[in-house]
């Protein structure tokens, strides 16, 4: 085998050719960068989210830069059958459904003492039961299909208690409710892994960093977390495409279980 053969396989491996790829919270802070990345490898992209108006701007943005189709469809990532009426459609249209990236979130401001039951609830609902209600949805289509992928996003505070020394007079936080949530998208990404492994199904977590942008902009807590992470600075929201294309391509075909941790080494120390 020609080196040239060699490099034109392994770069075949992450091709998303003729794949359909259904992204929840494609709108968001990297719901944006991870739907491109995909229509860029060459999948068709269903993206999803609640607003419609940013909904149908990524949409003629994704289908002006690349040669993909780009369903976009806004819905409540927290409904049952808001959820499967979404696989359904995305399945009517495109034939089938390969890779379903799963970005649903929330958050909330309220610190432990003043956090209320109703905000627990709501917030865990958000994070853990909108993300389990994707899952189920995609996942029983993948098993009669055979395979697929599925890519759930944690964070760093699903790994790591939040350091408070970072946030210094900033107003910023993480809430308890929101680490909580994302140590149990951990959980059920290893359950869920081995639940479907039989049938071919992977099933792998992507854990980021802070990512820098303008709702984090504060000096101070700029300056700290910079330099409580080895790499020295925050996550650029471009560097999730990489990681993303990696697990939800070929090229992971025998990773599953896995969380990839994207945090420039800030769980390390």
């Amino acid at each position: 085998m020609t080196e040239t053969q060699v490099q034109s396989g392994t770069a075949s491996l992450f091709s998303l050719k003729d794949k359909v790829a259904l992204i929840s919270g494609a709108t968001g802070k990297l719901g944006t960068q991870m739907s491109i990345a995909l229509a860029e490898m060459g999948a068709r992209v269903v993206a999803v989210a609640r607003n419609p108006e940013p909904l149908t701007h990524l949409q003629l943005e994704i289908n002006r830069k690349t040669d993909g189709e780009c369903m976009a469809m806004h819905a409540d990532m927290q409904d049952a059958q808001s959820i499967q009426a979404i696989v359904d459609q995305a399945i009517s249209h495109f034939g089938r459904l390969d890779i379903l990236v799963n970005n649903v979130t929330g958050n909330t401001a309220k610190r432990v003492e003043q956090l209320t039951q109703g905000e627990w609830s709501a917030t865990l609902d958000q994070i853990v039961t909108g993300m389990f209600l994707c899952c189920q949805a995609a996942g029983q289509h993948m098993v009669k299909q055979g395979n697929g992928s599925i890519i759930n996003i944690a964070s760093i505070y699903g790994l790591v208690a939040p350091d408070q020394n970072i946030y210094g007079d900033s107003g910023f936080n993480s809430s308890v409710v929101y680490g909580t949530g994302k140590a149990a998208v951990l959980q059920m990404t290893k359950y869920l892994a081995s639940y479907w492994g039989h049938q071919g199904i992977r099933v792998n977590a992507i854990t980021p960093g802070g990512v820098l942008d303008e709702s984090n902009n504060h000096p101070v807590f700029r300056e700290n977390y910079h330099r409580r992470t080895p790499l020295g600075r925050m996550m650029n929201r471009e560097e999730i495409r990489g990681p993303l294309v990696f697990l939800a391509s070929d090229a992971s075909s025998y990773v599953t279980g896995h969380n990839l941790v994207v945090d420039g080494g800030f769980t390390i120390i």
